[in-house]
């Protein structure tokens, strides 16, 4: 049996990015019904939750071939989570809004958390001789989720790995104040080596399942201390791998299916001015739960650059598409 021990450190870039670090707000939704709140906020942060589920269940593979007694790879892999345009805008509909309404029904289309960097369309109070309005938020500017794995692995026997993936809850530097957590395990085991030659096999089949989560942790810019959004994510794949070598280039791929669930939270206290009469407060304003489960099928390529030394890269197509580059060391002892 072959146990792998994998050290995965998931980087998400997604709270901050373009020139400097810049959040996803969507504190311009509080406002209104908690209903209108959670049906604004959901389809604004909807794609977050997609996205960072279906990135979960990248890289765990550049080969169906298992590692030897003692081998082992070391991998980094950035990845690109592409963000499909149905999923960049939302339209908002005056039928599933309780205390709120559209200014012009005509301009309903709304910028989702991975949308334009332009506000969305202006809402109001439906309250009689209610003047105050105020727009959906805009987004970030860019339709893709950043990643990275790293991934250290140690074979020791019997056609089988074992896959783990750990980071503790830390700060994150560039992330203005955002705190991410990761675990996860997997198997990949190699059953071509049933009813084939291990010495000059005509290609390696395998099959292989993981499972991650990930948490994020970030205070509201400018907020109180109690206010922070939260996202907790689950992805789990399942895949049939196959690969062939043709001396320094194996070129493999995989089918099968991914789930991901995630639960984004917008916590505290928040306080907002409504059409008639004070200022109020509204607790734990935004929970959501986002699901998706789809077919998956991804086909790349590794090169060897240098001993023991390689590249890869792969596409992986799916609900939401992904392109993974990748530099690795891998060492056999055989």
């Amino acid at each position: 049996m072959k146990i792998t021990t994998t050290l995965s450190i998931l980087i998400i870039f997604i709270i901050g990015f373009k020139a400097s670090a810049q959040r996803i707000n969507p504190l311009p939704v509080i406002a209104g019904a908690k209903e209108d709140i959670n049906y604004l906020g959901g389809k604004y942060l909807r794609p977050v939750g997609v996205a960072l589920g279906n990135g979960l269940n990248n890289s765990w593979y550049s080969s169906a071939r298992v590692h030897s007694p003692l081998g082992f790879h070391l991998n980094i892999a950035p990845s690109l989570v592409i963000i499909p345009s149905d999923d960049q805008t939302f339209v908002i509909k005056n039928s599933e809004l309780k205390e709120l309404e559209l200014v012009d029904e005509r301009d309903n289309i709304a910028p989702t958390a991975f949308g334009p960097d332009e506000e969305g369309p202006l809402l109001r109070s439906k309250a009689i001789g209610s003047f105050q309005t105020f727009n959906s938020p805009a987004g970030v500017g860019f339709s893709f989720l950043p990643l990275a794995n790293i991934n250290l692995g140690v074979g020791i026997g019997f056609n089988t790995e074992v896959d783990v993936r750990y980071f503790p809850k830390s700060q994150i530097s560039g992330l203005e104040d955002a705190k991410i957590g990761l675990y996860g395990f997997g198997a990949i085991h190699e059953i071509s080596k049933w009813f084939m030659d291990d010495d000059d096999p005509a290609f390696s089949l395998s099959i292989q399942a993981g499972f991650s989560s990930i948490s994020f942790e970030q205070p509201i810019e400018g907020g109180e201390d109690d206010q922070e959004l939260t996202m907790k994510s689950n992805g789990t794949t399942f895949r049939g791998i196959i690969s062939k070598e043709f001396s320094f280039f194996t070129l493999y791929g995989g089918v099968g299916y991914n789930s991901a669930d995630t639960d984004i939270n917008l916590r505290g206290t928040y306080s907002y001015q409504p059409p008639v009469g004070s200022s109020t407060s509204i607790e734990d304003p935004i929970s959501i739960n986002t699901t998706s489960n789809s077919m998956v099928f991804n086909l790349g390529g590794r090169i060897l650059i240098a001993q023991a030394v390689s590249i890869f890269a792969d596409y992986t197509f799916a609900q939401y598409s992904s392109i993974t580059l990748g530099l690795g060391v891998d060492l056999n002892f055989e």
